[in-house]
This record gives C-alpha cells, structure tokens and sequence, in this order.
C-alpha cells in the first residue's frame, strides 16, 4: 500500500477458514482483505484485497512456488490474532507494519 498501517478490525477465525479484514491506513487509505481456506486446496487460499484503486487476488493452486510458502512477520500476525480476539479496531505499532 506504501502507507504506515494504522489500525486493523478483523471478524472470523483461523479455526473457521474465513477471515475478513478492515485495514486503515495514513492519511485515509483503506482496504479490505478476505481469507477463504479451501477444503480441497491441501492447505491453500484464496485472498482478495480491496482497495481504494483496485483489487488484488491470490490463487494458491496457481502459485508457482508452492502454497505456504510465504510467512506473514511475526509481530504483523500477532496484530491480526489481537484483532481477531478483540472484536474491535486495534492500533498497529512501528514494528506491527507490513
């Protein structure tokens, strides 16, 4: 996004496979992410992210390195966790950016 994450909201669970995430950036910039787990991907996602000037998707059946591979940092995924436990809007810190 090249803007510093300010605050994340997130509703769902890992244990469910669907995640839905509301991104607040500086100066205005938002985006939302949804995370679908297929039951019949071994492991793979589905992701789409909205934003103010398009969309992004992901396919894992169609990624060429292999689905898992990529690791969120520790302290980014840890905001999401928070989040998700929360049920509420939580501050993302210096170190908690993507």
């Amino acid at each position: 996004m090249g803007r510093r994450l300010d605050s994340v909201y997130a509703a769902g669970s890992a244990d469910s496979g669907q995640v839905g995430l509301a991104l607040r950036f500086r100066h205005g910039a938002t985006a939302l992410v949804s995370y679908a787990r297929g039951h019949d991907r071994d492991g793979g996602v589905d992701l789409l992210v909205v934003g103010n000037r398009g969309t992004v998707t992901y396919d894992a059946t169609a990624d060429p390195v292999g689905p898992g591979t990529a690791k969120a940092p520790t302290k980014l995924l840890a905001l999401l966790k928070r989040a998700l436990r929360s049920g509420r809007a939580e501050a993302a810190g210096d170190d908690e950016q993507p």
